[in-house]
């Protein structure tokens, strides 16, 4: 996962000033990259953080998770990308995927309990994508960390 930084420097988008769509390129590409790395087809769930003008942008795939403190108070500033998601289940159907249980889970296809990921290029078909979920939140004076 050493490229994504990589990615994202590079941006141009980002140096125009557009953060998300600079964030999601770099997901993109790095997506891309660990589907060409890959000998087993493996893959992973990623998290990015980015302050800048005030503001912090989280760009997410899978379910690692960001949290910002807020004078002592969890702020969520990512969402978990699971099948059992009404969005992202509509998704991987629309796609031609299926959203099977496994010991209580749902599972993309029956196998992976995320539905966003880099790499796992064996169900992209399946409609695992490495397109990131992106939020942004202002900061305050009472935060104290990510």
């Amino acid at each position: 996962m050493q490229r994504c930084p990589r990615h994202f420097v590079a941006s141009k988008k980002l140096l125009e000033g557009d953060v998300a769509a600079a964030l999601t390129e770099a997901f993109l590409k790095t997506d891309q990259d660990c589907i060409s790395a890959s000998r087993h087809g493996g893959g992973t769930t990623a998290t990015c953080c980015y302050i800048r003008d005030g503001a912090v942008w989280v760009a997410s795939v899978g379910d690692s998770r960001c949290v910002l403190s807020r004078a002592g108070v969890a702020v969520e500033l990512s969402n978990d990308h699971v099948p059992s998601r009404a969005d992202e289940r509509a998704r991987i159907e629309a796609a031609g995927g299926k959203v099977l249980m496994l010991r209580n889970t749902p599972r993309v296809q029956g196998v992976l309990s995320v539905s966003r990921a880099l790499g796992d290029k064996e169900l992209k078909a399946a409609g695992v994508i490495g397109e990131p979920e992106i939020t942004r939140e202002l900061l305050r004076p009472q935060d104290e960390f990510l």
